[in-house]
């Protein structure tokens, strides 16, 4: 669970890394094509975007309504490219009259497709993230609600100076932002053709497309930081390259207005880079407190050892645990596995713990963590309801039998080395050789086998093959319980 100030950064920054790239390649293509014209000439392009947004968010719905989602996301991989290269080769037109038309043709569809793109990617990221759990005002609607908002005027007000910015760039340096733009843009769009035509069986899976989709996946947290890199570099050249130093005797020879006029320029173009690069540094922050804190795994807290005493039998008192938080222990089995365990108390002030496994039948031994008052299952992110913790079924902790007292909680050594198989996690420590009752590493013996789901090392396959043929000439364990369904990786 995050708190309300995580909340705001995950949705704020998900607004500013959708749309960036779009508002960067917006701006430019303004700067190509309708360049010297107030940004009130772009109005009827700006209501044409936001309207493919919408209508392009509503396909999507459809698309995954009826099962149809990989290709409609196979349609706008496959066209953004082949417009996009399109509207390159469009800019070098020279006749007035032939470039209104493919304006039109060309770059619109273009800008509409992109800008699909971007409202699709973040409204499948709300959609996964969850705006508000319940249909009602709430603290998470609101707090979410005016993350999107702040991530929109952030976006709508980069684009504004963008557009400034790129106006004042030549032709030439226009054009090769837009290749740089694209070329990066097309790394992903690329990536996902292949896998929509691999889930589709258009193609058939290879090693290197699997290992180019994989990295380009992979790439995407950098991706992010190279747009945001590739904006503020771009301003900040531009105010080095317009502005950059003039010897005393040129100083001398301009006129007094030119010297005026040129300081004025300056410092609007300074203020003008100044607000870019608050708003990106904005933006990187946010992503990076996304990815640094909200998107990184989950950590279980320290599991407290525990040990068995002589009545075989362990003992934890109650005076540590009556807190209503989580307290997680563990315990070596005979075979050398770390069988974690928690206990919670269930209600406040009472006297009533679950003691249970920190493993779910249905999603393995990842965990569970406790988070804002609630424990949460680590594999599947449900929220369990505590005072259920203790019960069987659905994602709950699988329980074991204990006792309580009135200043201890007793636990049986069998009911912990029965939850054995429910953990991968193996330790290194000392067994006997059934057979022989030498003593060997359990990780280091060259032999294994596991009887009533117990796992036993041998010293050699003849003392192995001697206890697989008489297993209760050598060992009377009782069967261990196995989780035989659910997740695993």
């Amino acid at each position: 669970m995050l708190t309300p100030f995580s909340d705001f950064v995950t949705f704020f920054a998900a607004v500013v890394r959708s749309y960036l790239p779009f508002i960067l390649v917006f701006s430019l293509v303004c700067a190509l094509w309708k360049r010297g014209e107030s940004p009130r000439a772009h109005l009827r392009l700006v209501v044409l975007v936001v309207v493919a947004a919408l209508c392009g968010v509503s396909a999507a719905k459809l698309a995954i309504t009826t099962k149809y989602f990989s290709e409609f996301s196979l349609f706008l991989s496959f066209f953004l490219p082949l417009f996009g290269l399109l509207t390159f080769l469009a800019s070098f037109l020279k006749r007035r009259t032939l470039t209104e038309g493919v304006f039109y043709l060309v770059v619109v569809p273009f800008l509409l497709l992109l800008s699909v793109r971007s409202a699709v990617d973040l409204w499948i990221f709300i959609a996964d993230e969850a705006l508000t759990a319940t249909s009602v005002v709430n603290t998470t609607l609101i707090v979410n609600g005016g993350a999107l908002l702040t991530g929109f005027s952030v976006v709508v007000l980069l684009g504004i100076l963008f557009t400034v910015f790129f106006n004042r760039l030549s032709l030439a340096a226009a054009r090769i932002l837009f290749v740089l733009f694209y070329l990066l843009l097309a790394v992903q769009w690329l990536a996902d053709i292949f896998i929509n035509l691999i889930r589709l069986d258009y193609l058939k899976a290879s090693r290197g497309l699997i290992s180019y989709v994989a990295k380009a996946h992979d790439l995407l947290v950098l991706w992010n930081y190279i747009f945001f890199a590739l904006a503020a570099a771009v301003v900040f050249l531009f105010y080095l390259r317009r502005h950059r130093g003039v010897s005393r005797r040129q100083r001398d020879l301009l006129s007094e207005p030119e010297r005026r006029k040129r300081t004025k320029y300056k410092l609007v173009d300074k203020r003008y880079m100044t607000a870019v690069v608050s708003f990106l540094l904005l933006g990187v922050i946010a992503q990076a407190w996304y990815d640094i804190v909200v998107a990184s795994p989950p950590e279980l807290s320290p599991a407290i050892p525990v040990e068995v005493g002589e009545d075989g039998r362990v003992r934890i008192k109650i005076a540590d645990i009556n807190d209503g938080h989580l307290h997680r222990y563990s315990y070596i089995t005979s075979d050398g596995y770390r069988v974690r365990f928690f206990i919670i108390q269930r209600y406040a002030d009472s006297s009533k713990y679950g003691v249970v496994f920190d493993a779910c039948q249905i999603c393995g031994d990842d965990g569970y963590i406790e988070s804002n008052n609630n424990v949460i299952c680590i594999a599947c992110n449900v929220s369990i309801f505590i005072p259920s913790i203790g019960k069987p079924g659905g994602c709950n902790p699988i329980p074991f039998a204990s006792t309580t007292t009135s200043d201890e909680i007793v636990i049986e050594q069998s009911e912990l080395e029965d939850g054995a198989n429910y953990f991968s996690e193996k330790v290194e420590i000392m067994v006997s050789d059934p057979v022989t009752g030498a003593q060997i590493s359990n990780l280091a013996a060259p032999y294994h086998y596991s009887y009533k789901g117990h796992e036993f090392s041998f010293e050699s396959e003849e003392s192995m093959k001697t206890f697989i043929n008489e297993p209760e000439s050598y060992t009377s364990v009782g069967r261990r319980s196995v989780r035989i369904d659910g997740y695993k990786e």
